[in-house]
């Protein structure tokens, strides 16, 4: 892997610390023929109590969006692109986001996934706010709004319409990310947009937070 380790910062008066790993996974690319994505985790240790103080000992790894965020501001742009791919369109792009803006506007004919927000994850899903054009579509308490007007009913079937627009815009992104955080990976697969396996729903569930 192509990837970065932050040092330690510690916080709460020298209780915890926390590192960020970040990169290209070329690895897992490799093993499963698809393009590499971009990893962002986090870790966190703690020192407990007592005696053994000065130890420390694991706390937290994984997606810490909030925490990277707060600690490591340097690096909020890069959050967002975790687990995004070469060319730079997050996993069943197209797929995903249709199956959560379904759940934004209660037409679903699936269950609920519990304890999650449907626009939060329908903007996590398609990298809502990286594009200046996104401020167009906001949610109110009355329902998603485009320029100012109702969505219409057209797009209110099916956003992918809207969502198309948007790749090359993300592929520009993704390159300059790449760029400043010098992550370099390979380019074995440049055509590939997504991973055209069945839609996941649960990956993504397992990036939001609740």
């Amino acid at each position: 892997m192509t990837m970065h380790t932050t040092d330690w910062k510690e916080y709460a008066g020298g209780t915890k610390r926390i590192r960020v790993k970040y990169g290209m996974n070329e690895q897992f690319a490799e093993r499963n023929n698809q393009p590499p994505y971009i990893a962002v985790t986090g870790e966190i240790q703690e020192r407990h109590q007592g005696p053994k103080q000065r130890r420390w000992y694991p706390s937290m790894i994984g997606t810490l969006d909030e925490e990277i965020s707060k600690h490591f501001p340097e690096l909020r742009d890069l959050v967002p692109w975790h687990f995004v791919a070469e060319p730079g369109v997050p996993m069943h792009y197209l797929e995903n986001g249709q199956y959560w803006w379904e759940f934004v506007l209660g037409t679903s004919k699936w269950d609920a996934p519990a304890n999650v927000d449907p626009v939060s994850a329908f903007k996590n899903t398609i990298l809502y706010g990286i594009l200046p054009s996104d401020a167009e579509l906001e949610f109110t308490d009355d329902g998603p709004m485009l320029d100012g007007e109702p969505v219409s009913k057209a797009l209110r079937k099916d956003i992918r319409p809207w969502l198309k627009p948007r790749l090359p815009g993300l592929h520009e992104n993704f390159d300059k990310i790449v760029r400043k955080y010098d992550l370099k990976g390979p380019t074995k697969n440049p055509t590939r947009t997504h991973n055209p396996g069945p839609t996941s729903a649960a990956l993504l569930v397992g990036r939001l937070k609740f």
